[in-house]
């Protein structure tokens, strides 16, 4: 199953080959943002090379949509922050739905269980950190 910190990393993988950044780069993000982020990075590289690059092209298709769909919707939800149009409040909630809808709509593209949403686990806490406490 993946959780909402592998499935940012992931996404960073699998976006269209020419806007991907270089494995280095995503392992830098991941370490760097991220609790526990080697191991995140790890995670969702063996998942990228083991199972992502043999799926159908429209399985591929349907993960880089909603890689892309996400990514704009959170700079969406960051930028109403930032310029003043919604509450610290509205803007971590947001981004929690946003991100779990969207980790839950991988997870069923790869045909993982569904993601529950744990506030205790790792991985909420540590995509709560680069979404949560940044303008």
């Amino acid at each position: 199953m993946l959780k909402p910190d592998t499935a940012i990393i992931l996404g960073l993988m699998i976006e269209e080959p020419f806007t991907r950044l270089e494995d280095e780069a995503i392992r830098h993000i991941a370490v760097n943002e991220l609790e526990n982020g080697l191991a995140v990075f790890n995670e969702s590289s063996n998942l990228y090379y083991e199972k992502f690059l043999y799926f159908d092209e429209h399985t591929k298709v349907q993960l880089r949509k909603e890689v892309f769909s996400l990514h704009l919707t959170l700079n969406q939800i960051k930028n109403a922050y930032a310029n003043g149009y919604t509450s610290e409040a509205v803007h971590i909630y947001q981004i929690i739905a946003e991100t779990e809808n969207s980790t839950n709509t991988m997870n069923a593209l790869f045909q993982f269980p569904t993601y529950n949403g744990e506030e205790d686990d790792q991985s909420y806490r540590s995509f709560m950190n680069i979404f949560g406490s940044k303008k």
